[in-house]
């Protein structure tokens, strides 16, 4: 398989990724106001003194949640192309 077309292949899976957790992340902030998708962890962890200072304004209050920006970027790199001639049973 010529590599220009599993490239393509790539890009398509991107595209189609980003678009299905863009529309997550979008339900979560804008229909359920939930971090059901646990960004609050991340910060939790990586920005501990921060967080302490957000935290009752992330679903509450504030709405934090809801008003953050969320970048997405999707990478996909496919190891081995094929197909299968096995039928499962």
């Amino acid at each position: 398989m010529d590599q220009s077309y599993i490239n393509d292949i790539e890009k398509s899976i991107n595209k189609r990724i980003e678009q299905l957790v863009n529309t997550t992340v979008e339900k979560a902030q804008n229909e359920l106001q939930v971090d059901f998708l646990g960004f609050r962890s991340l910060i939790r962890q990586k920005h501990y003194d921060d967080w302490k200072k957000i935290e009752n304004n992330w679903e509450y209050g504030e709405l934090l949640f809801s008003k953050s920006s969320v970048e997405v970027s999707v990478n996909t790199m496919l190891r081995n192309i094929g197909s299968s001639d096995k039928a499962k049973d």
